[in-house]
């Protein structure tokens, strides 16, 4: 009866080493990991397609066809965009400096509300928006293609404001 025991304590104890020492053994023979990560290049800024004065980047996928993409948009000091919409809904990040956004079809600036870098908006499919830069503007923007712009007065056409006449914050 005591050899019994003494076995069945002794399979418990040689059990536990084992799942103790075996994993170490695995460890010690994969040694380090040989995985480098991939270098990472960041695409050159390019001069918007239809914003004077800005640049973009595209990070992943084609803004003008169907599917996911993410974009980057640099946007000068005092770049004012009159109403518009976009018929997709866009996710925006902002990156660096402020942009200063009001909803509405005609230019309202009781209505802007500013978001500061680190800051996220999303705008929903179809809603009329205005917007102002307020110092350089770096803005990262996602969503599903093809995006395109559709001003709500053809006539009215994105500027930079004259730097004494600039807004700010509010």
């Amino acid at each position: 009866m005591l050899t019994n025991i003494f076995c069945f304590y002794a399979g418990h104890i040689a059990l536990c080493l084992a799942t103790l020492i075996c994993p170490l053994t695995l460890f010690a023979q994969r040694g380090t990991p040989s995985h480098t990560p991939p270098t990472i290049q960041m695409p050159a800024w390019q001069p918007h397609p239809t914003l004077k004065g800005a640049a973009s980047m595209t990070l992943a996928g084609d803004r003008m066809q169907p599917g996911m993409f993410t974009i980057r948009v640099k946007y000068p000091d005092g770049l004012h965009i009159p109403p518009h919409t976009h018929p997709l809904e866009l996710h925006t990040t902002i990156l660096q400096g402020m942009l200063c956004v009001g909803i509405g079809n005609v230019w309202d600036s009781s209505k802007v509300q500013c978001l500061a870098s680190g800051q996220f908006m999303r705008f929903a499919a179809g809603v009329p928006h205005f917007e102002y830069t307020v110092g350089e503007t770096i803005l990262q923007i996602s969503g599903l293609g093809p995006m395109q712009t559709q001003f709500i007065d053809s006539t009215q056409q994105p500027f930079i404001a004259p730097s004494n006449t600039r807004r700010t914050a509010r």
